[in-house]
């Protein structure tokens, strides 16, 4: 590498360009040596880069699908198995609050419909009682009035 760099005078850039592709194969140096291969390497690296690009970004595509799909099944399955999980809680809550309260002694809502149905059922047979009393009774008294009252 004693030689000069501009040995050879060039006035025509075009022409330069030329020389260089002969002189490219030597192995002296010259201005632009490696400039057109850091060029020509650049270029073919933006070129490897947008093909490799598509094929990634279709690659990206494919697999987002996919995993779109998967996770679309993966939330109805999700909201299948959870369908019932409202009466569940509201049947586990219920069983709770109904064990605390037969611990502390306080009737639920089943023991006071149970309560108010025997109620009813001793209501209804002592209205049978009284009926059944007042009706011998009036058989042997003497005709009554609209309210029930003898007439005298």
């Amino acid at each position: 590498m004693n030689e000069q760099p501009f040995d050879e005078p060039v006035n025509d850039v075009e022409g330069y360009i030329d020389t260089a592709d002969d002189l490219a194969t030597e192995d002296r140096w010259y201005p632009g040596k490696y400039t057109r291969r850091l060029l020509l390497a650049g270029l073919g690296a933006a070129v490897t880069v947008v093909d490799t690009a598509g094929e990634t970004v279709e690659r990206f595509i494919e697999r987002g699908e996919k995993v779109s799909d998967e996770w679309n099944e993966r939330v109805n399955d999700v909201r299948r198995d959870n369908s019932g999980a409202g009466e569940r809680v509201k049947d586990y809550a219920r069983t709770g609050v109904n064990v605390l309260l037969d611990t502390v002694g306080v009737p639920n809502k089943g023991d006071v419909d149970t309560i108010n149905m025997k109620l009813n059922i001793l209501s209804r047979k002592l209205d049978e009682i009284q009926l059944q009393q007042v009706q011998p009774a009036a058989k042997g008294k003497p005709a009554s009035g609209p309210e029930g009252d003898t007439l005298s």
